[in-house]
């Protein structure tokens, strides 16, 4: 991609997306082919993120580790891509719904790039202070997020067993 293929590639994938947003509401062709349209729409989109990817961790005012972070963004997308390419031939092509198929090592390939990704695109911590606080940081976040799954996931799932060593009477006598 040139220059000024980036803000030209923004606004054909910003119709498309209005152009997909009015399919939603309309259902243009009938019902039989929304799963279709949605299964091409998203695979042009991964792969259109995947090109703005590849054209950002190329660019030569990044870091050596901010480039080698966008590499692994770009390796993540590419993996959730080539996912949803192989999806889209199951699911579309060959009316066939495999599981484990040949797409899911892709998009489980997804989640340690990105985590790479994000990791190198940290700064790197150098003080025992910012130790401190990233662990305090952390920390609230585990709690909270712990929190959250006790109370929505959890709790609902072992109070359905009925439980009386968990649950609280209120809850109890809405089940």
């Amino acid at each position: 991609m040139g220059r000024g293929s980036g803000a030209k590639a923004v606004i054909f994938f910003a119709l498309l997306s209005l152009l997909h947003l009015l399919y939603l509401q309309f259902h243009w062709g009938g019902d039989e082919y929304l799963d279709i349209v949605n299964d091409i729409v998203s695979a042009g989109f991964y792969f259109g993120v995947f090109l703005m990817l590849l054209r950002t961790s190329r660019h030569e005012a990044l870091t050596t580790r901010t480039s080698r972070a966008w590499q692994f963004f770009t390796l993540a997308n590419f993996c959730s891509t080539i996912g949803t390419f192989l999806w889209f031939y199951f699911n579309d092509i060959t009316k066939t719904q495999p599981y484990p198929s040949w797409a899911d090592p892709f998009y489980l390939c997804y989640y340690p790039f990105m985590m790479l990704g994000l990791l190198l695109a940290a700064p790197r911590i150098e003080t025992r202070e910012e130790r401190v606080k990233l662990a305090l940081d952390g920390g609230i976040v585990m709690l909270g997020s712990g929190m959250l799954l006790w109370y929505f996931v959890l709790q609902p799932i072992i109070c359905a067993k009925r439980s009386n060593l968990i649950c609280p009477p209120s809850i109890k006598k809405n089940i």
